[in-house]
């Protein structure tokens, strides 16, 4: 079950993710954060939204914390392989974007100066 969880939480953040693209309902989010938050703490525009993997254990664990402990009543000591699932997941994630944006030529975030 808490595979399920973990694969679920992955998947809703690389929605979001993919809203942040240009284009999409929140693309001024990701240049919000690349104009002003990046300057000063690059640890903290990865955890906000500007690294998925990042961005995808911080969502992971506010998920964890607030809707599974509290509704289905689940110890801490399963939040490592959660993160771990939710970590693996990511990473299949976006190799296989990856891999997609070489062959259609579509382009992931990665710097909102490069507009097309």
């Amino acid at each position: 079950m808490i595979l399920l969880f973990a694969i679920f939480t992955t998947l809703f953040t690389y929605f979001i993710n993919f809203c942040f693209n240009e284009g999409n309902i929140f693309d001024f989010y990701y240049s919000a954060i690349y104009y002003n938050v990046k300057p000063f703490s690059e640890k903290l525009y990865k955890a906000i939204g500007g690294c998925f993997i990042c961005f995808n254990i911080w969502i992971n664990l506010f998920c964890f914390e607030f809707f599974y402990i509290d509704y289905f009543d689940v110890s801490y000591f399963i939040l490592i392989p959660y993160l771990g699932i939710a970590f693996t997941t990511s990473l299949i994630l976006s190799k296989i974007d990856s891999k997609d944006s070489v062959k259609k030529k579509k382009y992931f975030i990665t710097n909102p100066k490069t507009k097309k």
